[in-house]
Protein backbone atom coordinates (compact mmCIF):
# COMPACT_ATOMS: atom_id res chain seq x y z
CA UNK A 1 0.00 0.00 0.00
CA UNK A 2 1.67 3.23 -1.11
CA UNK A 3 -1.14 5.72 -0.68
CA UNK A 4 0.25 9.27 -0.32
CA UNK A 5 -1.74 12.51 -0.21
CA UNK A 6 -0.84 16.16 0.20
CA UNK A 7 -1.57 18.03 3.44
CA UNK A 8 -4.23 20.21 1.75
CA UNK A 9 -6.19 17.10 0.82
CA UNK A 10 -6.33 16.03 4.44
CA UNK A 11 -7.46 19.53 5.41
CA UNK A 12 -10.29 19.61 2.83
CA UNK A 13 -11.39 16.14 3.81
CA UNK A 14 -11.68 17.22 7.42
CA UNK A 15 -13.80 20.23 6.40
CA UNK A 16 -16.10 17.97 4.40
CA UNK A 17 -16.86 15.80 7.43
CA UNK A 18 -16.84 18.62 9.94
CA UNK A 19 -20.24 17.60 11.19
CA UNK A 20 -18.76 14.31 12.31
CA UNK A 21 -15.46 15.77 13.54
CA UNK A 22 -11.91 15.28 12.26
CA UNK A 23 -9.72 12.95 14.31
CA UNK A 24 -6.62 14.79 15.47
CA UNK A 25 -4.78 12.23 17.59
CA UNK A 26 -1.25 11.33 16.55
CA UNK A 27 -1.03 8.17 14.49
CA UNK A 28 -4.56 8.37 13.08
CA UNK A 29 -4.35 11.01 10.31
CA UNK A 30 -1.41 10.37 7.98
CA UNK A 31 0.52 11.50 4.96
CA UNK A 32 2.98 8.58 4.93
CA UNK A 33 3.32 5.12 6.42
CA UNK A 34 5.55 6.23 9.31
CA UNK A 35 2.80 8.55 10.57
CA UNK A 36 0.75 5.49 11.57
CA UNK A 37 1.77 4.69 15.13
CA UNK A 38 -1.54 3.56 16.67
CA UNK A 39 -1.64 -0.15 17.65
CA UNK A 40 -3.60 -2.14 15.10
CA UNK A 41 -3.56 0.66 12.49
CA UNK A 42 -0.23 0.46 10.64
CA UNK A 43 -1.46 1.16 7.09
CA UNK A 44 -1.75 4.70 5.67
CA UNK A 45 -4.64 4.83 3.17
CA UNK A 46 -6.37 8.00 1.97
CA UNK A 47 -4.98 10.08 4.85
CA UNK A 48 -6.24 7.69 7.52
CA UNK A 49 -4.43 4.93 9.38
CA UNK A 50 -6.17 1.58 9.26
CA UNK A 51 -5.49 -2.05 10.13
CA UNK A 52 -4.17 -4.67 7.73
CA UNK A 53 -6.38 -7.06 5.79
CA UNK A 54 -3.80 -9.48 4.40
CA UNK A 55 -0.06 -10.24 4.46
CA UNK A 56 0.84 -8.13 1.38
CA UNK A 57 -0.53 -5.07 3.20
CA UNK A 58 2.16 -5.50 5.83
CA UNK A 59 4.95 -6.39 3.42
CA UNK A 60 4.26 -3.41 1.13
CA UNK A 61 3.86 -1.21 4.20
CA UNK A 62 7.27 -2.35 5.51
CA UNK A 63 9.00 -1.60 2.20
CA UNK A 64 7.41 1.84 2.10
CA UNK A 65 8.52 2.57 5.65
CA UNK A 66 12.07 1.61 4.74
CA UNK A 67 12.04 4.01 1.79
CA UNK A 68 10.69 6.82 3.96
CA UNK A 69 13.32 6.15 6.60
CA UNK A 70 16.13 6.16 4.03
CA UNK A 71 14.96 9.45 2.55
CA UNK A 72 14.99 10.90 6.06
CA UNK A 73 18.53 9.53 6.59
CA UNK A 74 17.33 7.20 9.32
CA UNK A 75 17.63 3.44 9.72
CA UNK A 76 14.58 1.30 10.37
CA UNK A 77 15.36 -1.75 12.45
CA UNK A 78 13.21 -4.85 12.39
CA UNK A 79 12.44 -7.97 10.37
CA UNK A 80 11.93 -7.59 6.60
CA UNK A 81 9.00 -10.07 6.38
CA UNK A 82 5.74 -9.40 8.23
CA UNK A 83 2.36 -11.09 8.34
CA UNK A 84 -1.09 -9.70 9.04
CA UNK A 85 -2.88 -10.72 12.22
CA UNK A 86 -6.43 -10.31 10.95
CA UNK A 87 -8.08 -10.43 14.36
CA UNK A 88 -6.33 -7.23 15.45
CA UNK A 89 -5.35 -5.63 12.13
CA UNK A 90 -1.72 -5.56 13.33
CA UNK A 91 1.38 -6.43 11.34
CA UNK A 92 3.39 -9.07 13.15
CA UNK A 93 6.74 -10.78 12.73
CA UNK A 94 4.94 -14.11 12.85
CA UNK A 95 1.68 -15.77 13.77
CA UNK A 96 2.95 -19.33 13.39
CA UNK A 97 6.31 -21.09 13.47
CA UNK A 98 6.58 -21.42 9.70
CA UNK A 99 6.79 -17.63 9.35
CA UNK A 100 10.10 -17.43 11.23
CA UNK A 101 12.29 -18.91 8.50
CA UNK A 102 11.34 -16.05 6.17
CA UNK A 103 11.48 -13.42 8.93
CA UNK A 104 14.87 -14.55 10.31
CA UNK A 105 16.67 -16.28 7.42
CA UNK A 106 20.17 -15.80 8.88
CA UNK A 107 19.27 -16.84 12.44
CA UNK A 108 18.52 -20.59 12.35
CA UNK A 109 18.17 -20.81 16.14
CA UNK A 110 15.05 -18.57 16.01
CA UNK A 111 12.34 -20.76 14.57
CA UNK A 112 9.51 -20.58 17.13
CA UNK A 113 6.75 -17.93 17.11
CA UNK A 114 6.13 -16.84 20.68
CA UNK A 115 2.33 -16.53 21.12
CA UNK A 116 2.40 -13.65 23.60
CA UNK A 117 4.50 -11.31 21.46
CA UNK A 118 4.19 -12.78 17.95
CA UNK A 119 8.00 -12.60 17.62
CA UNK A 120 10.48 -15.29 16.59
CA UNK A 121 12.41 -16.84 19.49
CA UNK A 122 14.48 -19.91 20.09
CA UNK A 123 12.00 -21.83 22.16
CA UNK A 124 9.12 -21.80 24.60
CA UNK A 125 9.68 -25.39 25.77
CA UNK A 126 12.46 -28.01 25.65
CA UNK A 127 10.79 -29.80 22.74
CA UNK A 128 11.36 -26.73 20.54
CA UNK A 129 15.14 -27.12 21.01
CA UNK A 130 15.04 -30.82 20.20
CA UNK A 131 13.05 -30.10 17.05
CA UNK A 132 15.46 -27.40 15.84
CA UNK A 133 18.13 -29.14 13.75
CA UNK A 134 20.79 -26.46 14.33
CA UNK A 135 20.18 -26.36 18.07
CA UNK A 136 20.18 -30.14 18.42
CA UNK A 137 23.35 -30.44 16.32
CA UNK A 138 25.11 -28.06 18.71
CA UNK A 139 23.79 -29.85 21.78
CA UNK A 140 21.44 -27.04 22.80
CA UNK A 141 18.56 -29.19 24.06
CA UNK A 142 17.20 -27.17 27.01
CA UNK A 143 14.93 -24.10 26.80
CA UNK A 144 16.07 -21.34 29.19
CA UNK A 145 12.94 -19.96 30.89
CA UNK A 146 12.35 -16.23 30.52
CA UNK A 147 14.93 -15.80 27.76
CA UNK A 148 13.39 -18.18 25.22
CA UNK A 149 16.69 -19.50 23.94
CA UNK A 150 18.10 -22.98 23.67
CA UNK A 151 21.00 -23.83 25.96
CA UNK A 152 22.89 -26.97 26.87
CA UNK A 153 23.70 -26.33 30.51
CA UNK A 154 22.88 -24.44 33.68
CA UNK A 155 25.69 -25.84 35.87
CA UNK A 156 29.00 -27.63 35.35
CA UNK A 157 27.35 -30.92 36.26
CA UNK A 158 25.17 -30.63 33.16
CA UNK A 159 28.36 -30.96 31.08
CA UNK A 160 29.76 -34.06 32.77
CA UNK A 161 29.04 -36.22 29.75
CA UNK A 162 30.53 -33.77 27.20
CA UNK A 163 34.10 -34.86 26.28
CA UNK A 164 36.53 -31.92 26.31
CA UNK A 165 33.78 -29.52 27.42
CA UNK A 166 33.34 -30.09 31.17
CA UNK A 167 32.48 -26.50 32.16
CA UNK A 168 29.24 -24.53 31.79
CA UNK A 169 30.01 -21.00 30.53
CA UNK A 170 27.30 -18.67 29.22
CA UNK A 171 24.91 -21.65 29.19
CA UNK A 172 27.13 -23.64 26.84
CA UNK A 173 29.36 -26.58 27.68
CA UNK A 174 32.89 -25.33 27.04
CA UNK A 175 36.53 -26.23 27.47
CA UNK A 176 36.78 -23.65 30.26
CA UNK A 177 34.77 -21.13 32.21
CA UNK A 178 37.61 -18.93 33.49
CA UNK A 179 41.37 -18.50 33.13
CA UNK A 180 42.01 -20.84 36.05
CA UNK A 181 40.78 -23.77 33.97
CA UNK A 182 43.52 -23.03 31.35
CA UNK A 183 46.56 -22.92 33.61
CA UNK A 184 47.68 -26.38 32.58
CA UNK A 185 47.24 -25.76 28.85
CA UNK A 186 50.61 -24.98 27.27
CA UNK A 187 50.75 -21.56 25.59
CA UNK A 188 47.01 -20.96 25.98
CA UNK A 189 46.41 -19.54 29.45
CA UNK A 190 43.26 -17.48 28.77
CA UNK A 191 39.62 -18.58 28.65
CA UNK A 192 37.80 -16.69 25.92
CA UNK A 193 35.24 -17.11 23.14
CA UNK A 194 37.14 -16.53 19.87
CA UNK A 195 35.51 -14.54 17.08
CA UNK A 196 33.08 -16.74 15.19
CA UNK A 197 32.98 -19.40 17.91
CA UNK A 198 30.09 -20.21 20.20
CA UNK A 199 31.92 -21.74 23.16
CA UNK A 200 34.76 -20.66 25.40
CA UNK A 201 38.19 -22.14 24.67
CA UNK A 202 41.69 -21.94 26.10
CA UNK A 203 43.55 -19.47 23.87
CA UNK A 204 46.51 -17.10 23.76
CA UNK A 205 45.94 -13.38 23.21
CA UNK A 206 47.01 -13.26 19.55
CA UNK A 207 44.25 -11.85 17.38
CA UNK A 208 42.01 -10.85 20.28
CA UNK A 209 40.80 -7.22 20.65
CA UNK A 210 43.51 -4.71 21.76
CA UNK A 211 41.91 -4.21 25.18
CA UNK A 212 41.79 -7.93 26.01
CA UNK A 213 44.99 -8.11 28.07
CA UNK A 214 44.22 -4.94 30.02
CA UNK A 215 40.83 -6.40 30.93
CA UNK A 216 42.64 -9.38 32.41
CA UNK A 217 45.25 -7.44 34.40
CA UNK A 218 46.42 -3.83 34.47
CA UNK A 219 49.93 -5.16 35.10
CA UNK A 220 50.07 -6.97 31.73
CA UNK A 221 48.02 -4.90 29.26
CA UNK A 222 49.91 -5.79 26.06
CA UNK A 223 49.71 -8.90 23.88
CA UNK A 224 53.31 -9.80 23.08
CA UNK A 225 54.52 -11.71 20.01
CA UNK A 226 54.54 -14.87 22.14
CA UNK A 227 50.75 -14.64 22.48
CA UNK A 228 51.07 -13.93 26.19
CA UNK A 229 49.92 -10.77 27.97
CA UNK A 230 52.89 -8.70 29.09
CA UNK A 231 53.75 -5.29 30.56
CA UNK A 232 53.79 -2.46 28.03
CA UNK A 233 57.09 -0.85 27.04
CA UNK A 234 55.90 1.55 24.29
CA UNK A 235 52.91 3.85 23.99
CA UNK A 236 51.72 1.79 21.01
CA UNK A 237 51.34 -1.19 23.33
CA UNK A 238 48.43 0.65 24.99
CA UNK A 239 46.39 1.25 21.82
CA UNK A 240 43.44 -0.63 23.31
CA UNK A 241 43.49 1.35 26.56
CA UNK A 242 44.68 4.98 26.54
CA UNK A 243 47.60 5.12 24.12
CA UNK A 244 50.11 5.97 26.88
CA UNK A 245 52.35 3.45 28.65
CA UNK A 246 54.04 4.04 32.00
CA UNK A 247 57.32 2.69 30.65
CA UNK A 248 60.44 1.46 32.43
CA UNK A 249 62.41 4.57 33.33
CA UNK A 250 59.42 6.95 33.24
CA UNK A 251 59.08 9.43 36.09
CA UNK A 252 56.47 9.14 38.82
CA UNK A 253 52.98 10.04 37.57
CA UNK A 254 51.13 13.18 38.73
CA UNK A 255 49.51 12.97 42.15
CA UNK A 256 46.04 13.01 40.57
CA UNK A 257 46.76 9.65 38.95
CA UNK A 258 48.12 7.90 42.01
CA UNK A 259 50.51 4.98 41.71
CA UNK A 260 51.21 3.29 38.39
CA UNK A 261 53.16 0.07 38.02
CA UNK A 262 55.96 -0.03 35.48
CA UNK A 263 54.49 -1.52 32.33
CA UNK A 264 50.94 -0.41 33.13
CA UNK A 265 48.88 1.61 30.66
CA UNK A 266 47.78 4.97 32.04
CA UNK A 267 44.02 4.65 32.70
CA UNK A 268 41.97 6.21 29.93
CA UNK A 269 40.15 8.61 32.24
CA UNK A 270 43.45 10.43 32.96
CA UNK A 271 44.36 11.01 29.28
CA UNK A 272 43.10 13.57 26.78
CA UNK A 273 44.16 14.10 23.18
CA UNK A 274 44.96 17.70 22.22
CA UNK A 275 45.80 19.62 19.07
CA UNK A 276 47.62 22.94 18.54
CA UNK A 277 44.21 24.64 18.76
CA UNK A 278 43.13 23.02 22.06
CA UNK A 279 46.32 22.54 24.07
CA UNK A 280 46.47 26.07 25.53
CA UNK A 281 42.97 25.92 27.02
CA UNK A 282 43.58 22.47 28.45
CA UNK A 283 46.83 23.56 30.11
CA UNK A 284 45.10 26.62 31.56
CA UNK A 285 42.37 24.57 33.23
CA UNK A 286 43.11 23.67 36.87
CA UNK A 287 40.93 20.58 36.39
CA UNK A 288 42.55 19.60 33.08
CA UNK A 289 43.63 16.03 32.41
CA UNK A 290 46.94 15.03 34.04
CA UNK A 291 48.15 13.39 30.81
CA UNK A 292 47.85 15.23 27.49
CA UNK A 293 48.71 13.42 24.28
CA UNK A 294 49.83 15.92 21.63
CA UNK A 295 48.59 14.91 18.21
CA UNK A 296 50.76 15.70 15.21
CA UNK A 297 51.23 19.40 14.58
CA UNK A 298 53.24 22.53 15.34
CA UNK A 299 52.54 23.98 18.77
CA UNK A 300 53.14 27.62 19.68
CA UNK A 301 55.01 28.83 22.78
CA UNK A 302 53.48 27.22 25.88
CA UNK A 303 53.22 28.46 29.44
CA UNK A 304 52.56 25.75 32.02
CA UNK A 305 51.72 26.25 35.68
CA UNK A 306 50.28 22.93 36.86
CA UNK A 307 51.21 19.27 37.20
CA UNK A 308 50.91 17.72 33.75
CA UNK A 309 52.53 15.14 31.50
CA UNK A 310 52.83 16.07 27.81
CA UNK A 311 53.34 13.07 25.53
CA UNK A 312 54.17 12.94 21.83
CA UNK A 313 52.16 10.71 19.56
CA UNK A 314 54.93 8.16 19.12
CA UNK A 315 58.05 7.09 21.00
CA UNK A 316 60.99 9.21 19.86
CA UNK A 317 63.50 6.41 20.24
CA UNK A 318 61.53 4.17 17.89
CA UNK A 319 62.68 6.49 15.12
CA UNK A 320 66.26 5.29 15.26
CA UNK A 321 67.55 4.03 11.92
CA UNK A 322 70.70 2.65 13.50
CA UNK A 323 71.31 1.47 17.04
CA UNK A 324 73.95 4.13 17.56
CA UNK A 325 72.09 6.92 15.77
CA UNK A 326 69.37 9.26 16.88
CA UNK A 327 66.78 10.25 14.28
CA UNK A 328 63.88 12.24 15.68
CA UNK A 329 62.46 13.95 12.63
CA UNK A 330 59.59 11.44 12.36
CA UNK A 331 58.22 12.69 15.68
CA UNK A 332 55.65 15.17 14.46
CA UNK A 333 54.45 16.88 17.64
CA UNK A 334 56.77 19.91 17.72
CA UNK A 335 56.64 22.67 20.35
CA UNK A 336 58.24 26.08 19.82
CA UNK A 337 59.08 26.62 23.51
CA UNK A 338 57.89 25.75 26.99
CA UNK A 339 57.84 28.16 29.95
CA UNK A 340 57.26 26.48 33.33
CA UNK A 341 56.10 28.68 36.20
CA UNK A 342 54.76 26.10 38.70
CA UNK A 343 53.89 22.44 39.09
CA UNK A 344 55.72 19.36 37.90
CA UNK A 345 55.84 19.35 34.10
CA UNK A 346 56.94 16.17 32.33
CA UNK A 347 57.76 15.98 28.62
CA UNK A 348 57.91 12.61 26.86
CA UNK A 349 58.72 11.82 23.21
CA UNK A 350 58.55 15.44 22.07
CA UNK A 351 60.51 17.86 19.94
CA UNK A 352 61.00 21.31 21.42
CA UNK A 353 62.60 23.31 18.63
CA UNK A 354 63.22 27.01 17.96
CA UNK A 355 64.48 27.79 14.45
CA UNK A 356 66.76 30.76 13.84
CA UNK A 357 63.89 32.60 12.12
CA UNK A 358 61.98 33.23 15.38
CA UNK A 359 62.70 35.51 18.35
CA UNK A 360 65.49 34.44 20.68
CA UNK A 361 64.09 32.58 23.66
CA UNK A 362 65.08 29.54 25.72
CA UNK A 363 63.56 26.37 24.31
CA UNK A 364 62.62 25.39 27.87
CA UNK A 365 62.63 27.93 30.68
CA UNK A 366 61.89 26.77 34.22
CA UNK A 367 61.32 29.74 36.55
CA UNK A 368 59.24 27.81 39.08
CA UNK A 369 58.22 24.24 39.81
CA UNK A 370 59.93 21.25 38.21
CA UNK A 371 60.70 20.06 34.70
CA UNK A 372 61.29 16.48 33.61
CA UNK A 373 62.44 15.60 30.08
CA UNK A 374 62.71 12.05 28.72
CA UNK A 375 63.23 10.61 25.26
CA UNK A 376 62.90 14.06 23.75
CA UNK A 377 64.77 16.36 21.40
CA UNK A 378 65.62 19.90 22.46
CA UNK A 379 67.07 22.24 19.81
CA UNK A 380 67.49 26.01 19.93
CA UNK A 381 68.94 27.72 16.88
CA UNK A 382 68.34 31.19 18.33
CA UNK A 383 71.06 32.79 20.43
CA UNK A 384 69.68 31.49 23.71
CA UNK A 385 69.74 28.51 26.08
CA UNK A 386 68.40 25.06 25.40
CA UNK A 387 67.17 24.51 28.97
CA UNK A 388 67.30 27.55 31.25
CA UNK A 389 66.97 26.80 34.96
CA UNK A 390 68.86 29.85 36.20
CA UNK A 391 66.20 31.24 38.58
CA UNK A 392 63.29 29.86 40.58
CA UNK A 393 63.36 26.30 39.26
CA UNK A 394 63.30 23.56 41.92
CA UNK A 395 64.23 20.47 39.93
CA UNK A 396 65.52 19.44 36.49
CA UNK A 397 65.52 15.82 35.33
CA UNK A 398 66.74 14.95 31.83
CA UNK A 399 67.09 11.40 30.54
CA UNK A 400 67.63 9.70 27.18
CA UNK A 401 67.41 12.98 25.29
CA UNK A 402 69.27 15.06 22.71
CA UNK A 403 70.10 18.73 23.35
CA UNK A 404 71.66 21.37 21.07
CA UNK A 405 71.70 25.15 21.53
CA UNK A 406 73.70 28.07 20.16
CA UNK A 407 74.35 29.20 23.70
CA UNK A 408 74.58 26.73 26.55
CA UNK A 409 72.59 23.54 26.23
CA UNK A 410 71.79 23.63 29.96
CA UNK A 411 71.97 26.39 32.55
CA UNK A 412 71.50 24.70 35.95
CA UNK A 413 72.03 27.63 38.34
CA UNK A 414 68.76 28.22 40.23
CA UNK A 415 69.34 28.46 44.02
CA UNK A 416 69.23 25.01 45.64
CA UNK A 417 68.33 23.40 42.33
CA UNK A 418 68.15 19.60 42.24
CA UNK A 419 69.32 18.10 38.93
CA UNK A 420 69.56 14.61 37.46
CA UNK A 421 70.96 14.39 33.91
CA UNK A 422 71.73 10.94 32.51
CA UNK A 423 71.97 9.08 29.18
CA UNK A 424 71.81 12.34 27.22
CA UNK A 425 73.71 13.50 24.12
CA UNK A 426 74.64 17.21 24.16
CA UNK A 427 76.01 18.31 20.79
CA UNK A 428 77.37 21.45 19.09
CA UNK A 429 76.36 23.89 21.82
CA UNK A 430 78.06 27.18 22.72
CA UNK A 431 79.44 27.54 19.20
CA UNK A 432 77.94 31.04 18.88
CA UNK A 433 80.70 32.35 21.14
CA UNK A 434 79.90 35.56 22.98
CA UNK A 435 80.58 36.16 26.67
CA UNK A 436 82.54 33.43 28.46
CA UNK A 437 79.51 32.20 30.44
CA UNK A 438 77.91 31.14 27.19
CA UNK A 439 80.83 29.03 26.02
CA UNK A 440 80.26 25.76 27.91
CA UNK A 441 77.71 23.18 26.88
CA UNK A 442 76.39 23.17 30.46
CA UNK A 443 76.93 25.09 33.67
CA UNK A 444 76.03 23.93 37.19
CA UNK A 445 75.51 26.67 39.78
CA UNK A 446 77.24 26.85 43.14
CA UNK A 447 74.19 25.73 45.18
CA UNK A 448 72.86 23.14 42.70
CA UNK A 449 73.19 19.50 43.71
CA UNK A 450 72.52 16.24 41.93
CA UNK A 451 73.79 13.75 39.35
CA UNK A 452 75.41 14.33 35.96
CA UNK A 453 76.34 10.87 34.70
CA UNK A 454 76.53 8.62 31.64
CA UNK A 455 76.28 11.54 29.21
CA UNK A 456 78.16 12.26 25.98
CA UNK A 457 79.14 15.82 25.00
CA UNK A 458 80.06 16.10 21.31
CA UNK A 459 81.72 19.02 19.48
CA UNK A 460 80.71 21.74 21.96
CA UNK A 461 82.73 24.94 22.49
CA UNK A 462 83.64 23.60 25.93
CA UNK A 463 82.40 20.63 27.89
CA UNK A 464 80.97 21.70 31.26
CA UNK A 465 81.51 24.28 34.00
CA UNK A 466 80.92 23.47 37.69
CA UNK A 467 80.70 26.44 40.07
CA UNK A 468 81.19 24.35 43.22
CA UNK A 469 83.22 21.28 42.25
CA UNK A 470 80.20 19.10 41.40
CA UNK A 471 80.97 15.55 40.27
CA UNK A 472 80.76 14.64 36.59
CA UNK A 473 80.81 10.87 36.35
CA UNK A 474 80.95 8.08 33.74
CA UNK A 475 80.72 10.58 30.88
CA UNK A 476 82.59 11.28 27.64
CA UNK A 477 83.58 14.60 26.11
CA UNK A 478 84.21 14.09 22.40
CA UNK A 479 86.03 16.61 20.21
CA UNK A 480 85.28 19.79 22.13
CA UNK A 481 86.52 22.88 20.31
CA UNK A 482 88.39 24.41 23.27
CA UNK A 483 91.29 22.88 25.13
CA UNK A 484 89.35 22.88 28.41
CA UNK A 485 86.78 20.09 28.61
CA UNK A 486 85.74 20.88 32.17
CA UNK A 487 86.14 23.85 34.49
CA UNK A 488 85.90 23.45 38.27
CA UNK A 489 84.31 19.97 38.18
CA UNK A 490 85.22 16.86 40.14
CA UNK A 491 85.95 14.30 37.44
CA UNK A 492 85.07 10.68 38.14
CA UNK A 493 85.46 8.06 35.38
CA UNK A 494 85.48 10.80 32.77
CA UNK A 495 86.95 10.30 29.30
CA UNK A 496 87.87 13.54 27.53
CA UNK A 497 89.08 14.95 24.24
CA UNK A 498 88.54 12.00 21.94
CA UNK A 499 89.54 13.14 18.47
CA UNK A 500 86.69 14.18 16.22
CA UNK A 501 88.54 14.25 12.90
CA UNK A 502 88.95 10.64 11.82
CA UNK A 503 86.83 7.67 10.78
CA UNK A 504 86.90 6.23 14.30
CA UNK A 505 84.87 9.09 15.79
CA UNK A 506 81.35 10.34 16.14
CA UNK A 507 80.13 11.43 12.73
CA UNK A 508 77.11 13.40 11.57
CA UNK A 509 75.32 11.81 8.65
CA UNK A 510 74.79 14.03 6.82
CA UNK A 511 76.66 16.82 8.59
CA UNK A 512 74.22 19.13 10.34
CA UNK A 513 71.32 16.66 10.37
CA UNK A 514 71.69 15.88 14.09
CA UNK A 515 71.97 12.17 13.35
CA UNK A 516 74.97 11.02 15.39
CA UNK A 517 76.63 7.65 14.99
CA UNK A 518 79.49 6.41 17.09
CA UNK A 519 81.95 4.18 15.28
CA UNK A 520 84.22 1.41 16.45
CA UNK A 521 87.04 3.71 17.55
CA UNK A 522 84.86 5.67 19.95
CA UNK A 523 83.33 2.44 21.20
CA UNK A 524 86.76 1.05 21.94
CA UNK A 525 87.69 4.21 23.85
CA UNK A 526 84.56 4.18 25.98
CA UNK A 527 84.03 0.50 26.59
CA UNK A 528 85.11 -1.31 29.72
CA UNK A 529 86.26 1.68 31.74
CA UNK A 530 86.17 1.60 35.51
CA UNK A 531 82.78 2.94 36.49
CA UNK A 532 81.98 5.21 39.37
CA UNK A 533 79.16 3.57 41.34
CA UNK A 534 75.94 5.54 41.35
CA UNK A 535 73.04 5.34 43.76
CA UNK A 536 70.55 4.82 42.35
CA UNK A 537 72.24 2.99 39.51
CA UNK A 538 71.59 4.01 35.89
CA UNK A 539 70.17 0.78 34.49
CA UNK A 540 69.54 1.75 30.84
CA UNK A 541 71.29 3.82 28.17
CA UNK A 542 70.18 6.47 25.68
CA UNK A 543 68.37 3.90 23.55
CA UNK A 544 66.86 1.93 26.43
CA UNK A 545 69.42 -0.88 26.29
CA UNK A 546 70.29 -2.35 29.68
CA UNK A 547 73.47 -1.39 31.50
CA UNK A 548 75.58 -3.46 31.49
CA UNK A 549 75.04 -5.35 28.26
CA UNK A 550 75.21 -8.29 28.06
CA UNK A 551 73.53 -8.89 31.38
CA UNK A 552 76.03 -9.85 34.04
CA UNK A 553 79.00 -8.16 32.35
CA UNK A 554 81.48 -6.74 34.89
CA UNK A 555 81.33 -3.22 33.45
CA UNK A 556 79.06 -0.57 31.99
CA UNK A 557 80.23 1.75 29.25
CA UNK A 558 81.13 5.42 29.71
CA UNK A 559 78.92 7.94 27.93
CA UNK A 560 75.29 7.88 26.86
CA UNK A 561 75.51 4.59 24.95
CA UNK A 562 76.01 1.00 26.09
CA UNK A 563 78.03 -0.94 23.54
CA UNK A 564 77.64 -4.68 23.06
Amino acid sequence: MKAHVFPWYSFLFCIAIATVGCPQETGFVCERQTDCTQPGKPICALTFCRGCDQDPDCQDNWKQRQQEAMSAMMSLAGPPTLVCEASTGSCRECTQNSHCKAARPTEPLLRVCKPETRTCVGCVQDADCTANTEAAKDGLLTCLPGENRCIDCMTHSDCAARPGMPYCASNRCSACADDGHCQGVSGKPYCETPAGAARKQCVNCTGLPPGFCASRSVATPFCAATGQCAPCSRHEDCAGVSGICHRPGDYAPPAAVGTLMTGQCVPKEFVKDVTPATLGAELGSPTGAPYLRLLDGSYADLTVGRDVVLVGTRDLLQNINHRDSMEARAVKAVISSVSITAGRVTLYDLRIERPSSVAAKAAIKCSGGRVQLRQSRLINDTVEYGLDASTGCQEVRVGQSFVRAKWQAMMLKAPSLSYHVTNTLIARSGIEGGPPFHSSAAEIGSTATGTFAFNTLYMNTRGITCDNGQAITNSAIVGDVSSSSTIGCTEQSLHKNISSTGPSDYVESPVGSDVYQSSSGVQANLKGRAMQALNPAVSIDLFGSPRPRPAGAPYADIGCEEFP
